[in-house]
């Protein structure tokens, strides 16, 4: 079994091989049926699979943070 850095090498060499923009992006379904990590021309779409994740990431906990959290 690959471990997780692995795993990110192998979607960065899909992302690199740039079969459409070369660039990818992580976001939840147009119709909020579960969320893509796809190769696309979206407005902020990333070179790197790493940025990509991370970008969504961020952004969903700033959008789930409790009120506790955002004291």
């Amino acid at each position: 079994m690959m471990n997780d850095t692995e795993l990110l090498d192998a979607l960065q060499k899909l992302n690199d091989i740039s079969l459409y923009t070369g660039k990818c992006i992580l976001r939840m379904s147009s119709h909020w049926r579960g969320w893509r990590l796809h190769e696309t021309s979206l407005k902020g779409a990333q070179q790197n699979v790493r940025t990509a994740i991370y970008d969504f990431v961020m952004s969903t906990r700033r959008d789930t943070k409790t009120d506790n959290e955002r004291k």
